[in-house]
């Protein structure tokens, strides 16, 4: 058999390893594992975020248990498993921050990116968790509760710098991707490694945001006027 090549697990005849039905019998294959396979794109950070969903749902057409209703069992639980793997795949890449964690996955072979501060953070942390441990056990305590939404401000400050360096990342990463071969440069691994490195700080940021927020709670309209900040959500990345 050659390389890109794969057997039709109906005919037994070879089919082509990225086809979804079978160029001899017509059989529907089973999809790929790997997201950016799944929906025949390229390991790029910016996608076209249309053309994934056009794709997405044309796919679960396609794939839809009701089509095969009357196939064979094989077939219909190829059905099921390609509508699972479709769903799991379209949502790690509609979402920036999920669909780098994968490709850092990917090419650096890890399991999981851990949450991890920056240098700079350690000695605020220490401040931060005393503030938070004097909140939780005093709700009405003024100064800890100011010391946290002052953090909060800075953390949000320092999550828009990480959101910037991750798009720039990005654009690095996009213009070093020259096809699909997956044979890694070593200008790509290093690319990689920095990305990883953001998204840890990125997902430690984000942990410490939501901790400080169910703590004190969201912000009141006399927050806003004592921090003379308006609110915002930060939002992935966007394309």
């Amino acid at each position: 058999m050659e390389e890109g090549e794969k057997r039709c697990w109906e005919c037994q005849n070879q089919t082509e390893s990225a086809a979804l039905w079978c160029s001899s019998c017509g059989a529907l294959q089973p999809c790929s594992d790997d997201p950016f396979r799944c929906f025949d794109l390229d390991d790029r950070l910016h996608i076209d975020l249309e053309l994934l969903r056009s794709r997405f749902h044309a796919l679960s057409r396609q794939f839809h248990p009701d089509f095969f209703q009357q196939k064979s069992p094989q077939a219909q639980a190829i059905s099921l498993e390609n509508s699972a793997k479709l769903n799991a795949a379209y949502r790690t890449l509609k979402d920036s921050v999920s669909r780098a964690t994968y490709l850092v996955r990917l090419v650096a072979g890890e399991k999981e990116v851990k949450p991890i501060p920056s240098s700079e953070l350690f000695a605020e942390i220490l401040d931060l968790e005393e503030a938070l441990e004097a909140v939780e056990s005093d709700a009405a305590d003024p100064t800890a509760r100011a010391t946290l939404i002052a953090a909060r401000e800075r953390f949000r400050a320092r999550l828009e710098t990480v959101q910037v360096e991750m798009a720039a990342l990005f654009t690095e990463w996009d213009t070093l991707l020259l096809d699909r071969s997956r044979h890694w440069t070593v200008a790509q691994r290093e690319c990689i490694a920095r990305l990883r490195q953001t998204l840890s700080h990125r997902g430690y940021l984000d942990r410490m945001l939501q901790k400080i927020t169910q703590v004190v709670g969201e912000e009141t309209e006399s927050d806003f006027r004592k921090e003379s900040v308006t609110p915002h959500r930060l939002n992935p990345l966007h394309e």
